[in-house]
């Protein structure tokens, strides 16, 4: 539970002002039998009557709410139910008379919905007031008989939403706004304990953190609360509710994700998503429990890396672990890095930093508690090459890690096909699902009798070796995460058109994807036979 609004308005008052509101009219239908189009008529005698989680959002009385709602499932009129209701318990009520209200959106446009419906439940309250409506710039209502105002805001003149103390914001179409417009409202509303309601659905979002937000407010201790408002939850729109005709339709001919994504309102992943198998709930965990670790002191470790300077650089450490009678077995043998043997990789840590050399990441790789026991590397295959500002990347690896822990480091650079590297990543990945839950999500026909290999390849992270995957504190920042960042190209009209990938914030899962491949082989099929690479490298020296 959020923190709570210290004057939120009483359940009973809600209740009765939404009583007094005119009943909706359902929407025209076309007569099945006659083929007649048959007018809307009133749905109810009088009132408004809440559906779902709809009521349960104009109830709560948190500070700060989050709403991802699909198509057409009422997002703007709940927010201006929101404004209105408190604006009625304030006014009437409290006997306040200059409380500040506003509306943000990416730009006037979009913060116009809210204010339309705002305005006619005014008049259907029969509160006096007006509203200016000009053309590219702010909307406002105000009244005649106080100094109250609502005010539509964008996120673009910041200066705007920072001028004045406000007691409610709302955030239309928040997912299209950057965090910052977030965090700059709670700051507008600090001194009058006021709140924040931020409204949007999953698609076309600026960076992933509405759907993470969503996620992290659905636990126990978080700032806000998150509620989800399906497409079927508006009666008015969809009758039928769940099972209304239009809803089921859609579910059948699109696509799992993308519907969840669009009528859902839950926070599932975007349809975009370059890797969109990885899940905290399948990859993320402890090897060993009860110690809270991963690390297997008497296996060998190795590492994955990508090195890079003016983007991330991504190494990880990693061990691999067999599967006997459905049981993991430790790998004790340092020749395994020949004989590709472990069918499990666990990451057991990382080292992901931003605007360092190798020289640094070296250093601080040696002095991890795992590095006695590394055994050999899989890196880019650029770390071959020579470059103006020094030796190859693999030379400096070399000679590095034998200054700082007096041992030889083996290194594989070789070229592994794009395509290749992405299908051994989401394999393992795939492959940590419960084949229930995976086939649900994934495989929602059935065409394939058994999508998961519970044998393996598959891919573990510890907690500690997460975060720049999936998301936390990173080199010292808040960081989404590569698995949240990482995106397939999308065409105009926001679906995704081929498997072509975006060549941003993928450092981790370059080194993954090289180590995968390396390992397990095209899709996981190393395993079976053979698979001719080039010999390991190695500086010699002395």
């Amino acid at each position: 539970m959020g923190e709570r609004l210290i004057d939120a308005p009483d359940p009973r008052f809600i209740r009765h002002v939404l009583g007094k509101l005119p009943a909706p009219k359902s929407p025209d239908r076309i007569d099945q039998a006659t083929g007649e189009v048959v007018i809307g008529e009133k749905m109810w005698d009088v009132g408004m009557r809440l559906q779902g989680n709809q009521q349960a959002v104009v109830m709560d009385g948190s500070r700060f709410v989050q709403v991802a709602g699909g198509i057409r499932a009422g997002k703007s009129k709940v927010a201006a139910v929101k404004l209105g209701v408190d604006y009625m318990w304030r006014h009437n009520e409290r006997k306040v008379a200059d409380d500040l209200w506003g509306v943000i959106g990416d730009s006037y446009s979009m913060a116009t919905e809210e204010m339309r419906h705002l305005s006619k439940i005014l008049s259907d309250w029969g509160v006096p007031h007006e509203m200016r409506t000009p053309e590219n710039a702010a909307w406002h209502i105000t009244f005649p008989h106080n100094q109250c105002e609502i005010t539509t805001l964008t996120a673009a003149d910041i200066t705007k939403i920072a001028s004045r103390p406000y007691r409610g914001l709302v955030l239309a179409e928040a997912a299209q706004l950057p965090r910052e417009v977030f965090q700059n409202a709670i700051e507008r509303v600090s001194e009058t304990r006021g709140w924040v309601f931020l409204e949007g659905t999953f698609e076309m979002t600026k960076g992933p953190w509405y759907a993470l937000q969503a996620e992290a407010w659905q636990k126990p201790g978080a700032l806000g609360v998150f509620y989800s408002l399906p497409s079927w939850e508006n009666l008015v729109i969809y009758p039928g509710g769940r099972d209304d005709p239009e809803i089921r339709e859609r579910e059948r001919t699109m696509e799992p994700l993308r519907f969840w994504e669009r009528y859902g309102g839950t926070p599932r992943k975007r349809s975009d998503l370059a890797i969109a198998y990885a899940d905290e709930r399948w990859h993320v965990a402890h090897r060993y429990p009860r110690q809270g670790t991963s690390f297997e002191p008497e296996s060998p470790v190795y590492l994955w890396s990508d090195p890079g300077t003016a983007h991330a650089y991504a190494t990880f450490a990693v061990q691999f672990w067999g599967v006997v009678n459905e049981q993991l077995v430790a790998i004790h043998d340092p020749n395994a890095w020949q004989r590709q043997t472990g069918y499990v990789a666990w990451i057991i840590d990382t080292v992901y930093r931003w605007n360092r050399t190798a020289a640094h990441i070296i250093r601080e790789c040696a002095e991890k508690e795992w590095a006695p026991n590394v055994a050999g590397a899989v890196m880019d295959f650029a770390g071959r090459q020579r470059r103006a500002e020094g030796p190859p990347i693999i030379e400096q690896w070399a000679k590095g890690w034998r200054d700082y822990t007096g041992n030889r480091l083996y290194i594989k650079a070789n070229q592994v096909p794009l395509a290749a590297g992405y299908d051994a990543h989401k394999r393992a990945l795939l492959n940590a699902w419960p084949e229930e839950e995976a086939s649900a999500l994934f495989n929602p026909d059935k065409k394939l009798r058994q999508l998961t290999d519970p044998t393996g390849p598959r891919l573990m992270f510890d907690p500690r070796a997460k975060a720049p995957m999936f998301g936390g504190i990173v080199d010292g920042i808040e960081y989404a995460g590569e698995y949240n960042l990482h995106r397939r190209r999308v065409g105009s009209d926001g679906t995704v058109t081929s498997d072509e990938y975006v060549d941003l914030d993928n450092d981790g899962v370059k080194a993954i994807n090289y180590g995968t491949y390396d390992h397990f082989g095209v899709a996981g099929t190393k395993h079976l036979g053979h698979f001719g690479g080039s010999v390991d490298w190695e500086m010699r020296t002395g």
